[in-house]
């Protein structure tokens, strides 16, 4: 298994945690993430769930 760089993982980081606040993320940066987000799908739990949970 390959694992990100410290920069590369920082900056997903910080893209990541743009959108979980709603901020502004340019198209670059999403595209950026959607390559790392097929590659290594463990990104996709850094996202905050927005909706609620059913029972």
């Amino acid at each position: 298994m390959r694992y990100l760089n410290p920069s590369t993982r920082l900056k997903l980081n910080e893209i990541i945690s743009r959108i979980n606040e709603k901020k502004i993320v340019t198209l670059s940066e999403r595209i950026l993430l959607s390559k790392y987000l097929d590659k290594y799908p463990y990104l996709n739990s850094l996202f905050k769930e927005n909706s609620p949970k059913s029972s």
